[in-house]
């Protein structure tokens, strides 16, 4: 993932995620889609999905071992995200970053919880982010596909 691409996904998934919760679950086989909205501010109409087509996991804390470029993440039923989603629901998420050299997503919760959507596949789409004119996409090669608005600049 060129650093550049790296940058300005990672200021783009800062204005989808932060303060953002977990709202609710469209149930699609083998693909759900997490519904987040900012619940402090009710006028706001900007609802983030995110569309999961690969594994993940969710950790209390930190990995086990410093990075996950290596990891195997292990297969994970559509009810047992369901269930990690009802326990996050009241947390806010505090940060969400991608791993240097895959675009593994780190969705961080304040409080403390850590979920990892795994950013690698040869063939297909891992997963993506997307909010009115922002789009997000963790593609085959380990990348990230973007498209944000014109007047959007990472900080």
């Amino acid at each position: 993932m060129k650093a550049e691409d790296k940058r300005l996904a990672e200021a783009a998934l800062k204005q989808m995620f932060v303060g953002r919760h977990l709202y609710g679950i469209h149930f699609f086989p083998h693909s759900p889609i997490l519904r987040l909205e900012d619940t402090t501010n009710p006028a706001s109409d900007r609802t983030t999905h995110l569309t999961i087509e690969a594994q993940w996991l969710a950790c209390e804390d930190e990995l086990p071992g410093n990075s996950a470029a290596d990891m195997k993440f292990a297969k994970h039923t559509v009810e047992e995200l369901a269930q990690i989603a009802c326990s996050l629901r009241e947390h806010s998420i505090t940060s969400a970053t991608l791993e240097d050299n895959v675009p593994h997503l780190r969705l961080r919760f304040d409080d403390g919880r850590l979920m990892l959507i795994d950013g690698h596949h040869d063939q297909f789409e891992c997963w993506q982010a997307s909010m009115g004119d922002f789009l997000i996409v963790a593609i085959p090669g380990d990348n990230v596909a973007l498209w944000v608005p014109e007047d959007f600049h990472a900080a």
